[in-house]
């Protein structure tokens, strides 16, 4: 697919709610089967998605902040972000979600999103960022290409399963990254 010529991102408002519960939700099923307990698939719902991010985006964006790009007035994908949960690692950003409709994959809207978290970022006087993602999840080779090397490992659980994560950060958001191979 080619990249959309009309995307913007905006901070989230309350409106976006319903909208980015059903990307969430989309993008897990669309990903995550195989790498993930089915029973845990099985039980996602865009509206209990959808009430989660609607108290985090009228929350005021105090911990966490939530961006949408849209393309012709329709959200095709979400971030949310703020302070790195795990101070241990160094880092001081963290991308927390980033979730792009299924039918908008390979269009440029990831990496719209995250570049727009790496600038909310900077503005909020953050100088790294990192995100988790699964460590099966082919995405993480996206992070890849935006520059971001792998820093840590960890298991999580997931309904009682042990799930492998892998951590990728960005040192300095000051520098700007080339985009480039995975594997490079």
């Amino acid at each position: 697919m080619r990249a959309l010529s009309t995307l913007t991102v905006r901070p989230a408002g309350e409106a976006d709610a319903t909208r980015i519960g059903q990307i969430y939700v989309d993008a897990w099923l669309d990903t995550y089967p195989g790498l993930l307990p089915g029973a845990l698939l099985r039980r996602l719902d865009p509206e209990a998605t959808a009430r989660r991010m609607r108290r985090i985006i009228t929350g005021g964006g105090q911990r966490e902040r939530v961006l949408v790009a849209e393309h012709e007035d329709e959200v095709v994908g979400m971030a949310s972000h703020g302070r790195c949960g795990d101070r241990a690692l160094g880092y001081e950003g963290e991308v927390y979600t980033l979730y792009v409709d299924p039918a908008a994959y390979g269009c440029g809207v990831g990496r719209s999103l995250l570049g727009a978290v790496r600038e909310a970022e900077t503005a909020r006087g953050a100088r790294s960022l990192l995100v988790w993602v699964l460590a099966a999840n082919p995405a993480r080779f996206f992070y890849e290409a935006q520059g971001a090397r792998l820093i840590a490992t960890r298991e999580a659980r997931m309904s009682g399963m042990p799930v492998p994560m892998a951590a990728y950060g960005w040192r300095d958001l000051g520098r700007r990254t080339r985009p480039r191979r995975p594997g490079a």
